[in-house]
């Protein structure tokens, strides 16, 4: 029969060594303590013997050194009227003490890179260097691969926009700093929603020496936030699991994936680069704050959430990924941390209104791409295989891919992502029996790409490369998590320098493959006509309407006029009336090169289409009326002058002509 001191004794207590050399993953039943698993499904568990959350990791370093001076009593007496009293024991040690007592290596939820037992100090300063070391061969490897973006000469669709064409930005100045910020709903230079920091900072390039001749300065940048990227998305991983490898390994792949190129040469885009630089910082944060508690931390993670949202609001599901990372790995998730994200979630939802609006006032806002709201579905379904095959497949990348047509059930590439995503949906839900890492992974990839699911769009095309470059973090969670647990099991195998090779040669030969995609992919961003060549090339009749895309065509064609190669100006712009047919300057550019070539008839036809689509345009109007007269067809070519003098009273040209006219009209009547 047990006595009432035995019932009373402290649960036996680890030594210092073997606190030191515990890995994350050892079962939580040995430490006597399972604050995860209890209340959970039995099914779920198998996440909770791996991982260890922040509560229960610091109640578990708590009940260690609150218990340590006990368990040394008893083994030195084992007299149980010897225990101390429970009012006796000593308080809890702090937050910074309990840290202490981790390995260096280890993120907010353990490392299993902890061994023999060794000096602390000498732990932190070495496990330290060789983590930052690996950063910066991380950091020089990106920034290699990615080099040759600082050549590209492409000035892309939205770009004249955005800088070329915007007085705001090539006039540098407070005026228009304040005016980037002040312009809320109507922002009154760009075609679309509020996002001031991204013009701001175009502007700064801009005052630095950026021009569309001079695209250095913007690459400069762009490539720079890249890396930035690429680093904090290894420090992320490793705050979360503890794995330097599989940290750096992840984010190597991130960092040379030829999906992420898109948005570096691509000026305007330089938005996305920002917009996730930020978004990062702010899940960084998120993950120290879970860890410290600290008020300044809290902080810190909401004013980088709100230069991201400022940045680009495709940001605005980022609370979203906080609670996902709540469900998984940091298991904490309940009512509590929900009421933790209020602020977040009214920002978020502050942002989505005010992008709404400022789009819908000044770029317009449709439903998948004018398709009706039975279709949305089916758009949902597409993106969420398309994204997927193009990361673990990068074939045929393209800066704009158009909806598939018909779109509808009978188009084999539309059933295949319907069947795609219920398959998906019985592959997660099966896979909760052994692990949230994948469901995780994927609800945080899917939370960051909604925005430009063209559920509510803004551009007509169905994807588009950059909208993956923040959401592919999501799938890195159990990447990461694989790569740990597979260096783990490694370790515990006979050939313990072979399993780990096997793993480290893997990741080369993914990197390399990638490194060597991503540099075959920066010729096209050669120059404009490269590119625009390119996309005709995979995209060749589309009808999709893309405002930007057609621009480009009509400025190649305008150079190719210039040049006398007429016959491909005219290409470019047959291409790019159907993909636009209700841009008027396609029409007017058109039947500039039909009168070149000797195609009167054509040449009148396209400009009368053009003066449809354009009533007030006077250039139209003149150009005609110089065919038209050169043609001996006076009376009407006296009515285009007469159209463009009353458009544009001080056009002096077009006076003139019309006088010249009026006077022969009238010597022939006489």
């Amino acid at each position: 029969m047990r006595t009432a001191a035995k019932c009373r004794r402290p649960p036996r207590a680890l030594s210092t060594a073997s606190r030191t050399s515990l890995p994350a993953g050892e079962p939580i039943r040995r430490l006597g303590f399972d604050p995860i698993s209890r209340g959970l499904p039995s099914r779920l568990r198998s996440d909770s013997v791996v991982y260890i959350g922040i509560h229960a990791r610091q109640n578990l370093d708590t009940r260690r050194r609150r218990d340590e001076p006990h368990a040394n009593e008893m083994s030195r007496d084992r007299n149980p009227s010897n225990v101390t009293k429970p009012d006796q024991r000593r308080p809890s040690p702090s937050g910074d003490e309990i840290r202490t007592s981790t390995p260096a290596t280890s993120g907010i939820l353990g490392s299993s890179f902890a061994s023999a037992p060794i000096d602390p100090g000498d732990s932190v300063d070495r496990n330290r260097g060789v983590f930052f070391a690996l950063v910066v061969a991380l950091a020089a490897v990106v920034a290699i691969v990615h080099a040759p973006s600082l050549r590209a000469g492409a000035v892309s669709f939205d770009d004249h926009q955005y800088w070329i064409d915007n007085p705001l930005v090539t006039h540098p100045s407070l005026a228009s700093l304040q005016r980037f910020f002040s312009e809320v709903f109507h922002p009154s230079t760009v075609r679309g929603y509020y996002h001031p920091l991204t013009m701001a900072s175009l502007m700064l390039e801009v005052a630095l020496g950026g021009g569309p001749e001079h695209l250095f300065a913007f690459h400069l940048t762009s490539l720079l936030l890249h890396v930035a990227n690429v680093v904090l998305v290894a420090l992320l991983l490793r705050s979360l699991f503890g794995h330097p490898v599989a940290a750096i390994g992840a984010a190597l792949l991130f960092g040379v994936h030829p999906v992420m190129v898109e948005p570096i040469p691509w000026v305007s885009e330089q938005k996305t680069l920002l917009a996730a630089c930020f978004s990062l910082l702010s899940l960084l944060a998120y993950t120290r704050w879970v860890a410290t508690r600290r008020p300044a931390t809290y902080v810190a993670c909401l004013a980088a959430f709100v230069l991201a949202l400022l940045s680009k609001p495709t940001s605005i599901p980022l609370p979203i990924l906080f609670l996902v990372l709540d469900f998984w790995p940091l298991a904490r998730l309940s009512a509590r941390t929900v009421l933790e994200k209020t602020p977040f979630l009214i920002l978020a939802a502050t942002s989505g209104i005010v992008t709404f609006i400022s789009q819908s006032n000044t770029g317009g806002t449709h439903v998948a791409n004018g398709l009706s709201l039975t279709k949305v579905p089916l758009v949902v379904c597409y993106d969420i295989v398309f994204y997927p095959s193009k990361l673990l497949w990068p074939a045929r990348l393209c800066s704009y891919y158009p909806y598939p047509e018909p779109f509808d059930l009978s188009n084999p590439s539309v059933l295949a992502g319907l069947v795609g995503t219920l398959v998906l949906v019985v592959i997660l839900t099966v896979s909760l029996r052994w692990t949230r890492a994948l469901v995780a992974g994927w609800l945080a990839f899917f939370a960051a790409i909604l925005p430009t699911l063209q559920i509510v769009g803004f551009t007509n095309v169905v994807a588009s490369d950059k909208y993956a470059y923040l959401p592919s973090v999501g799938l890195l969670l159990p990447l990461a998590w694989a790569m740990g647990r597979a260096w783990d099991q490694a370790a515990s195998i006979r050939w313990k320098r072979a399993g780990r090779g096997a793993i480290f040669a893997s990741i080369v030969v993914l990197t390399v493959a990638c490194a060597s995609r991503t540099r075959d992919d920066y010729p096209k961003w050669k120059d404009t006509e490269t590119l625009w060549r390119h996309v005709l090339s995979l995209a060749p009749s589309g009808s999709w309407a893309q405002g930007g895309l057609a621009n480009s065509a009509i400025r190649l064609c305008l150079r190719e006029m210039r040049q006398g190669r007429l016959d491909e100006a005219q290409l470019y712009l047959e291409q790019t009336i159907k993909i636009w047919p209700e841009n008027p300057q396609a029409h007017a550019s058109l039947a500039g090169v039909l009168e070149r070539t000797g195609n009167d008839e054509k040449a009148i036809a396209e400009y009368a289409e053009a003066a449809r689509l354009d009533p007030a345009d006077g250039k139209i109007r003149f150009n005609a009326g110089c065919l038209l007269a050169r043609l001996g067809r006076l009376p009407q070519a006296a009515e285009s002058f007469r159209q463009a003098v009353s458009l544009d009273p001080a056009d002096d040209a077009s006076r003139l002509r019309l006088e010249g006219i009026q006077k022969r009209l009238s010597e022939m009547n006489n």
